[in-house]
């Protein structure tokens, strides 16, 4: 799995950015507010292999209330499994 940096964001396509904002149930607007504003973080993509049409993504989400005691309302811990071709979402978690 490797760690997407700030620099790799910014670069992104649009295809790329709906995957990230489908990833956390945000309205497709194709917007990088959210990823540029660092409310999505620590992302991570693995493409399970070559022949497969299929990706997992991992990353960090700040609650959307915030507290100041961070080990009260840690960041919530998302997964998506999707496919790499159309976007679509297959299987999805979050710790929130």
């Amino acid at each position: 799995i490797k760690q997407l940096d700030d620099s790799a964001i910014e670069v992104l396509t649009v295809p790329e950015l709906k995957k990230y904002l489908r990833l956390y149930g945000q309205y497709v607007t194709g917007r990088k507010a959210d990823l540029i504003e660092r409310h999505v973080h620590s992302i991570e993509y693995h493409d399970v292999s070559e022949s497969c049409s299929h990706c997992i993504v991992r990353c960090l989400v700040i609650p959307s209330i915030p507290t100041s005691n961070q080990k009260k309302n840690p960041d919530h811990r998302v997964w998506v499994i999707m496919s790499n071709v159309t976007g679509n979402v297959h299987s999805a978690d979050c710790n929130c």
